[in-house]
C-alpha cells in the first residue's frame, strides 16, 4: 500500500490516506479522480522518502522535498505569512 499526504495552501499536512500499490505511480491523479481534490504528496510509513512519515500537522518543505515536524512557535508566527521552512 502507498501513503499520500494532502497538504494545504500553507504546506501543512491535513490528511494522510492509503491507496493501492497499483495506483502509486499516479497517486495524486488517482485521489483527485475519487473526488479527493487537492495537492497530494507521497510519504513513506517506513521513512524511506521525504525525511519522515507525514502526519497531521507536519509541514512539507517543497525546497527540500521533505516533511518536517512543526513546532507551536512556528504555527503562531505563521500568521505573519511565513511558510514552514522559511526564515523571517
Amino acid at each position: 500500500m502507498a501513503h499520500f499526504a494532502k497538504i494545504d495552501e500553507n504546506n501543512i499536512v491535513v490528511e494522510v490516506l492509503v491507496i493501492p500499490d497499483e495506483q502509486e505511480h499516479r497517486g495524486e491523479e488517482y485521489l483527485n479522480e475519487l473526488g479527493l481534490e487537492g495537492r497530494w504528496i507521497q510519504t513513506s510509513y517506513n521513512d524511506n522518502i521525504r525525511g519522515m512519515y507525514a502526519k497531521l500537522g507536519a509541514a512539507y518543505n517543497p525546497d527540500l522535498d521533505i516533511f518536517e515536524e512543526i513546532h507551536t512557535d512556528v504555527i503562531e508566527n505563521n500568521s505573519e505569512g511565513v511558510n514552514p521552512g522559511e526564515s523571517n
